[in-house]
C-alpha cells in the first residue's frame, strides 16, 4: 500500500525533533502536499528520512501531519549498500541540474560538484544559493525515483583540490586521448571489490535514521570513513587540465575512457554511473 503513495522526504532531524508526537510542515512541504497533490486532512501519504526509513503518514490539519508507525518502527528500512558508487562533477554550464537528477535517479551514493580549471566560468560560481539550489534538485529526484537514500552530498571544490586527496576505495578519473585505457568494468574487475571491507555504519546525507540502531555519536563523515567507495570523476567539456591528472595519478586515481568516441560531460557522467550501477547489481547477483 505504501508504494502507491506520494512520497515526501523529510530530514531525520525534523523527524527526531517531532518524535511520535507528529510532524511540523514547512510551508513548502505544505503547499506540496496541498496544492500540487490535492491532498486533504485525512489523507495518507509517505514519508521518508533519505536515510533508509520509510513511514506512512496522515496529514492532520495545514502544517501538521502524523505518522502512523512509531519512529523507531519504520514501515519499511533499507540498509544502506556495502558498495557505495560516487560522482565526482566538474558542474557543466548547461545540463548539470540534469545531470544531477538523473545520476540520482540511477542510483548512486554520493555527488560532488567540482570546480575544474577548464570549466566555463559561472558568473554566479560564488552565490551560495547555486549548490543550494543542486542540492534541492536532488532531494527531488530522490522523491521522484521513490529511493530511500538520498545521496550523501560533498561540497563544491576545486578540482585540483579534491584530485589531490587518495581516495577511500577505487578512484575512477574519466579522460580521453591518452591510449590504450581500460574501460569502467575492466578496472573495477581488477579491482578485487572482495577485498573492500564492509560497513561497519550507514551512510546518511544529513544525520543518522531515527530508525536506524547506531549509537548517537555516529556521524555521516564517520560512517562514510569505513565504507570503500567506487567514484568516478567527470572533466569539464575541455577535458581535465594535465596538471588535474598529474595530481589525480599521484593520490591513486586511475585513469579510464568510456568508449571509443568523445562525449560530452554530461553524456559521459549518465553512461559512466549507469555502468557502473550495472556492474554493481550484476555483482550483487552473481
Amino acid at each position: 500500500m505504501a508504494r502507491e503513495l506520494r512520497r515526501l522526504l523529510i530530514d531525520p532531524n525534523r523527524l527526531r525533533q517531532g518524535g511520535d508526537a507528529g510532524i511540523a510542515l514547512s510551508r513548502e512541504e505544505s503547499h506540496y502536499l496541498n496544492r500540487v497533490l490535492r491532498l486533504r486532512p485525512g489523507d495518507r501519504f509517505a514519508v521518508v528520512d533519505g536515510c533508509g526509513g520509510l513511514w506512512t503518514a496522515q496529514l492532520q490539519e495545514p502544517g501538521r501531519a502524523d505518522l502512523e508507525q512509531p519512529l523507531g518502527q519504520p514501515l519499511e528500512r533499507q540498509e544502506p549498500t556495502s558498495l557505495p558508487i560516487g560522482l565526482a562533477l566538474a558542474m557543466p554550464r548547461r545540463d548539470g541540474e540534469l545531470v544531477l537528477r538523473m545520476a540520482t535517479e540511477l542510483g548512486v551514493d554520493q555527488l560532488g560538484p567540482l570546480q575544474a580549471e577548464r570549466s566555463v566560468r559561472r558568473g554566479d560560481a560564488a552565490d551560495p544559493a547555486i549548490p543550494e539550489r543542486w542540492r534541492a534538485v536532488v532531494r527531488e529526484a530522490a522523491e521522484q525515483c521513490e529511493r530511500l537514500w538520498l545521496p550523501r552530498w560533498e561540497p563544491l571544490r576545486s578540482g585540483a583540490a579534491y584530485l589531490s586527496v587518495p581516495v577511500e576505495g577505487l578512484g575512477l578519473l574519466a579522460t580521453t586521448r591518452q591510449g590504450e585505457l581500460p574501460g569502467l568494468e575492466e578496472a573495477c574487475e581488477d579491482w578485487q571489490p572482495m577485498d573492500r571491507p564492509t560497513p561497519a555504519a550507514t551512510i546518511c546525507s544529513a544525520a543518522t535514521s531515527p530508525a536506524a540502531t547506531l549509537p548517537a555519536a555516529t556521524t555521516p563523515a564517520a560512517a562514510s570513513a569505513a565504507v570503500a567507495t567506487i567514484t568516478l570523476a567527470i572533466g569539464p567539456e575541455g577535458g581535465w587540465s594535465e596538471r588535474e591528472e598529474e595530481l589525480a595519478v599521484a593520490a591513486g586515481w586511475q585513469l579510464v575512457q568510456l568508449g571509443p568516441t568523445i562525449l560530452r560531460s554530461s553524456t559521459a557522467a549518465v553512461a559512466g554511473v549507469a555502468r557502473l550501477v550495472a556492474w554493481r547489481a550484476q555483482l550483487g547477483s552473481s
